[in-house]
């Protein structure tokens, strides 16, 4: 069976925007030392992990094994829940004696 999706968008012209609405202040976020890290571990081949950061500057390591040559593919998705602030994640790849191998942010 073969489907067919039609998305139709309407358009009408609009004479007056409504007034925005006033959004309150954004709440202070705590930072403090008692924010438990993400605890790491150990990617298993064609695996996944999920962590919760809950302060900024934490890290998390995972270890994982590759044979030379072979292509592994990452990718680190970050969301941030409170109003008003970004949420971003660097990823590093390392060799076995520490070196780095690549990075983004």
């Amino acid at each position: 069976m073969i489907g067919t999706l039609v998305l139709v968008g309407l358009l009408a012209p609009v004479g007056d925007r409504p007034a925005p609405v006033l959004q309150p202040e954004v709440p202070p976020i705590e930072l403090g030392e008692d924010r438990p890290s993400p605890r790491g571990g150990t990617i298993e081949r064609d695996g996944h992990v999920a962590e919760r950061f809950t302060a900024e500057g934490q890290v998390a390591r995972y270890t994982f094994e590759a044979e030379k040559g072979e292509l592994s593919l990452f990718d680190v998705g970050t969301w941030g829940y409170s109003r008003g602030w970004k949420c971003r994640a660097g990823l590093k790849i390392l060799d076995g004696e520490g070196e780095t191998l690549a990075a983004s942010r």
